[in-house]
């Protein structure tokens, strides 16, 4: 699917490295299965769910657009505000792109972003999960929530998590502007 929407043939999408820094290597395993969900396009979304329950709209109530994955956690105007408020705090362009497959080009240095990026992105679907149609009313606050757990976490000395790799300095960045 992906490789239709992004005009890329399957062999030059970099499936192994989104699996390294996406899934496998990903600091929480919650996150690791949305970004899985997410890439194998799994996610449930009200387009999806329309298609088993009539009741759940297929289109955004907000934007008058089919209610896709990409855009409940993109395109939509409850949330669009907080990747240009993200992209802009952290000097980057953000794209559908980078939220999926993070920025396999660039480096490593960008492993850190990526795992913030899709903490955002999960923070934006938990809420439409639990909200649905309240999106709006409550993503800043899940994503202040979850990201003030992660700066906890990481000033106790004592957390014995291995593979946490969180990168405070960034967490405080995002929280400072929203």
């Amino acid at each position: 699917m992906w490789s239709r929407r992004f005009s890329l043939s399957t062999s030059n999408i970099p499936v192994k490295q989104f699996m390294y820094r996406k899934v496998l290597y990903c600091p929480e395993k919650k996150i690791a299965e949305f970004n899985y969900k997410m890439f194998t396009n799994i996610l449930i979304c009200g387009y999806t769910v329309n298609k088993w329950n009539k009741q759940i709209s297929s289109i955004c109530e907000q934007c008058q657009v089919n209610h896709t994955i990409e855009h409940l956690i993109y395109e939509c105007n409850k949330v669009k505000h907080i990747w240009q408020l993200v992209g802009d705090t952290l000097k980057v362009d953000l794209s559908w792109y980078k939220i999926m497959f993070g920025f396999l080009y660039e480096g490593k240095q960008y492993e850190d972003l990526c795992h913030t990026i899709s903490l955002i992105a999960f923070c934006i679907y938990k809420t439409w999960v639990l909200n649905n149609n309240d999106i709006h009313k409550h993503v800043i606050q899940v994503i202040r929530h979850e990201m003030n757990t992660r700066v906890k976490m990481l000033k106790d000395e004592n957390y014995k998590y291995v593979r946490l790799k969180w990168n405070r300095n960034l967490i405080e960045r995002l929280l400072n502007v929203l």
